[in-house]
C-alpha cells in the first residue's frame, strides 16, 4: 500500500472512531455538543475526500494530487472545520470570562481573526504552485502566527487560573476544596488540549517551510530529484495536517464534555462514616429522673407547630399597624417582632406560653422546621416560608408582594391548598416567657463589640425605642443543664419529629450576610438535619450573594460562630464530637447543591461558566486577602486576551488528614 493511502486510512479510521464514540455517548440535549459532533464529522469528511484523492493518485501517476477536485474539496471542508473549531474554543473562553463578570471584548474582533486564519489556510492550498511561493509563505506565516499566538495566550491565562485554583486547594478544605480541585482538573485538560493544538500547528509551520524550500529548489534546479523532494515534503505536510485533524477532533470531544466529564472527588469511606455521626444528646449527662423531664419538654416542643394560615393572619395584623406600631415590612427585624409583638401577644394574665400554643390549643406537630436568624428582616423570614410553600427558589418577589395588603391577598389566594401546612419556628414555638421576655441577658463590658451587640438587641431597629421588659411571673429557666429549659433541645426535638412525622423537612432561610451560618444553634440544626437524613431546602436572595460570601463560607469554623450567650456556645460545642468533621459537614451542606450540579452532565460551554464562577470566587478571595484589586492583562490583540489574576500563599489541608483525625478522635472516645 502506498504510504499516502496508508496514513490517510489510519487518519480516517481514527476520526471515524472518535466521531462514532461521540455519537453513541448519551447525554442531555446540548447545542454546543451538537455543534462539536458536526465539526468532528467535518474533519472526517475532509479525510474521506482526501482518501478518494489518494486512491485516484495510485491509479493515475500522471495526476498531481493538488489538482484533484476531491483534494480541493477536502481542503475547503478543512477550512470550515478549522473555523468551527476556533469558534467553539472561543465560546469556552467567553463562557469563563462571562462567569468572571469582567468586561468582555467584542466578539466581532475574534470572528475576524478566525476568518483570517481560515482564509490563510485556503489560500495556502488553492495557490500551491511554484509561481505563488511568496503568497504561500505569507498565508502560512499568518496562519501559524495567529494560531500559535492564540493558543499560547490562552494557555498562559489558563495557567494563571490553574495556579490560583491550586493555591485555593491549599487554603480551604471541604467542598470548597473539592470545587477548586474539580475546576483545576477542567482547566488542566483545557491547557493540555490547547498545548497540543499549538504544537501540531508549530509542526505544520515547520514542514510547510520545508515544502516551500523544496519548491524554491525546483525553481532553480528543475530535476527529477527536486520533483520527488517536493512530493515527499508535500506528503509530510499532509501527514502533519492529518495529525492536526485527529488532535482537533479528539480535543472537540473532550472540551465539549462528550468524551470526558470531570467530577468532584468523592469523600473517603472513613470520612463518610465520620460525617454520619450526629450531635451528642444532653440526656447522656442527666440522671434518670432528669431524663424523663427532658424528654417531656422535647415532646412539648415537638407539638408546637402552627399552620401557614395562622402565620399569614399574624402578618396581616402586623401590616395593619395596631399590634406593633412602627412596624416596617422591609426593615423590622425578627428580634423587633419577637419583643414588640410575639411576647405581648402570647402573654395570658400573669402567665404566658408559646404563641404557637395559642394558635393551636390542641397542639400540632410540624411538617417543616425553619432555621433562621433573629437579626434577619422578619419580612424576609415570612416571604421565604411563603416562597417555599409555593415551590419557588427565591423570595424577593414575594417579599415585595406581601408588603402591601392587596399583595398579601394575592399570595394568600395562591396558597389556598397549602394553608394547612404546619411549620416550627423558634420565635413562635418557644415559650419566650420562660426565658428572655423580662430582660436581655447580663450586660457585657461597655464599649466592647459584645456590648454593642447586646445594646442593639435592646432597641427597635426601626424606631430606636427601647423594648419594655415583660412583667409576667413565669419562672425563667436559662441554665443549659436544667432539664426544663426549652433552649437546649432543638436537636433532640428534630430527632423526635424526624422519627414521628413522615416527610419532616428543614427550611433554611439565609440572610444576605449569611449570618445564619455563623450562629451556633443554626449551624447545629443544619448539621443534625443532615445526619437525620431530612430534606433541607435553602432560601437565598440570589446566587451573587453566595459568591460574595464565598470566602467566609469556605473558611467556616463552628468555633468562630456566635451565640446569645457564651454558655449556649459552650453547650453546643460540648455536643460536637469532632469539630473538624463538623466544619467539613457544614460546608458540604452549603455547597451540596453545587457539587450535585457539577456531578451532572453538562456541555463544555456550561462547564466553562461553572469553572469561571469558581475562579471568580478565588479571585475575590485573593483580592480580599491581598487587599488589592484583581488585575487584568490586555495585549495588543484584545480578542485573544483572557482575564488573569494572582493569589497569595495559603495553608495546606487535606481530606486524608481530616479523616485520620476523625478516626483517631472516634477511636479514643469509644
Amino acid at each position: 500500500m502506498n504510504f499516502g493511502v496508508g496514513q490517510q486510512t489510519v487518519t480516517l479510521v481514527l476520526l471515524s472512531f472518535t466521531w462514532i464514540c461521540s455519537v453513541l455517548r448519551k447525554h442531555p440535549r446540548s447545542i454546543y455538543a451538537h455543534d462539536a459532533k458536526w465539526c468532528m464529522f467535518a474533519y472526517w469528511l475532509a479525510a474521506a475526500a482526501q482518501q478518494v484523492s489518494f486512491i485516484r493518485l495510485d491509479n493515475n501517476e500522471e495526476l498531481y494530487f493538488g489538482a484533484t477536485p476531491w483534494f480541493q474539496y477536502g481542503n475547503a471542508v478543512q477550512c470550515v472545520a478549522l473555523g468551527w473549531t476556533l469558534y467553539l474554543l472561543r465560546m469556552r473562553i467567553m463562557g469563563i470570562r462571562s462567569s468572571l463578570e469582567q468586561t468582555c471584548c467584542a466578539t466581532t474582533g475574534s470572528h475576524i481573526w478566525i476568518l483570517v486564519m481560515c482564509c490563510s489556510l485556503y489560500i495556502r492550498y488553492a495557490f500551491a504552485t511554484v509561481d505563488t511561493v511568496p503568497l504561500i509563505v505569507v498565508s502560512v506565516s499568518v496562519l501559524c502566527t495567529v494560531w500559535i499566538t492564540y493558543t499560547a495566550l490562552t494557555c498562559k491565562r489558563l495557567a494563571l487560573k490553574l495556579n490560583m485554583l491550586l493555591q485555593e486547594t491549599r487554603r480551604v478544605r471541604g467542598p470548597p476544596r473539592k470545587q477548586a480541585i474539580w475546576a483545576a482538573q477542567i482547566i488542566g485538560m483545557e491547557i493540555l488540549i490547547c498545548t497540543m493544538l499549538g504544537l501540531t500547528m508549530c509542526c505544520y509551520g515547520v514542514v510547510s517551510a520545508m515544502w516551500v524550500h523544496a519548491l524554491l529548489l525546483y525553481h532553480t534546479t528543475k530535476s527529477e530529484a527536486t520533483v520527488l523532494l517536493i512530493m515527499s515534503r508535500d506528503k509530510l505536510v499532509v501527514l502533519v495536517n492529518h495529525i492536526d485533524w485527529v488532535v482537533n477532533s479528539l480535543g472537540l470531544g473532550l472540551l465539549s464534555g462528550i468524551l470526558w466529564q470531570g467530577r468532584p472527588p468523592d469523600d473517603s469511606a472513613e470520612l463518610r462514616y465520620a460525617l454520619s455521626r450526629g450531635l451528642s444528646s444532653m440526656t447522656s449527662f442527666l440522671s434518670p429522673m432528669e431524663q424523663d423531664v427532658y424528654d417531656n419538654v422535647v415532646k412539648q416542643l415537638a407539638n408546637r407547630g402552627f399552620r401557614l394560615g395562622a402565620l399569614l393572619n399574624f402578618w396581616e395584623r402586623l401590616l395593619d399597624g395596631q399590634m406593633m406600631p412602627g412596624f416596617d415590612p422591609r426593615r423590622s427585624l425578627t428580634n423587633d417582632v419577637v419583643r414588640r409583638a410575639i411576647i405581648p401577644e402570647s402573654r395570658v394574665g400573669d402567665a404566658g406560653c408559646a404563641l404557637a400554643t395559642l394558635w393551636s390549643s390542641r397542639g400540632s406537630t410540624a411538617q417543616v422546621m425553619v432555621t433562621h436568624n433573629w437579626n434577619n428582616v422578619f419580612g424576609n423570614l415570612v416571604s421565604a416560608i411563603l416562597a417555599d410553600a409555593l415551590g419557588r427558589s427565591a423570595h424577593q418577589e414575594i417579599a415585595v408582594q406581601i408588603s402591601t395588603t392587596s399583595g398579601l391577598q394575592q399570595v394568600r389566594a395562591k396558597l389556598s391548598g397549602k394553608l394547612e401546612t404546619t411549620y416550627w419556628v423558634c420565635a413562635f414555638s418557644i415559650n419566650q416567657h420562660a426565658s428572655i421576655c423580662a430582660g436581655f441577658g447580663p450586660e457585657p463590658l461597655q464599649w466592647t463589640p459584645e456590648w454593642a451587640a447586646w445594646d442593639r438587641r435592646r432597641k427597635d431597629s426601626v424606631t430606636g425605642e427601647a423594648f419594655l421588659p415583660c412583667s409576667c411571673r413565669v419562672e425563667k429557666v436559662f441554665s443549659n443543664t436544667d432539664a426544663r429549659s426549652e433552649l437546649n433541645k432543638f436537636d433532640d426535638m428534630m430527632t423526635h419529629l424526624a422519627l414521628d412525622v413522615v416527610g419532616f423537612s428543614q427550611l433554611i432561610v439565609l440572610d444576605d450576610a449569611f449570618e445564619v451560618l455563623f450562629r451556633a444553634w443554626c449551624v447545629a440544626e443544619i448539621f443534625e438535619a443532615s445526619v437525620l437524613g431530612m430534606e433541607s431546602r435553602i432560601q437565598v436572595s440570589s446566587q451573587d450573594v453566595v459568591d460574595r460570601n464565598y470566602d467566609r463560607l469556605s473558611l467556616l469554623d463552628v468555633r468562630q460562630c456566635t451565640a446569645s450567650s457564651q454558655a449556649d456556645k459552650e453547650m453546643i460545642m460540648a455536643k460536637i464530637s469532632n469539630v473538624e468533621v463538623f466544619n467539613w459537614k457544614i460546608q458540604q451542606l452549603v455547597f451540596s447543591e453545587e457539587l450535585g450540579l457539577f456531578a451532572q452532565w453538562v456541555d463544555g460551554n456550561e462547564r466553562s461558566r461553572q469553572v469561571g464562577r469558581i475562579v471568580r470566587r478565588c479571585a475575590m478571595s485573593a483580592e480580599s486577602t491581598a487587599d488589592r484589586p484583581v488585575s487584568t492583562s490586555r495585549g495588543c490583540c484584545p480578542s485573544l486576551c483572557v482575564l488573569t489574576t494572582s493569589s497569595g500563599d495559603s495553608d495546606e489541608s487535606s481530606e486524608g488528614e481530616l479523616a485520620t483525625e476523625a478516626s483517631d478522635s472516634f477511636s479514643s472516645s469509644s
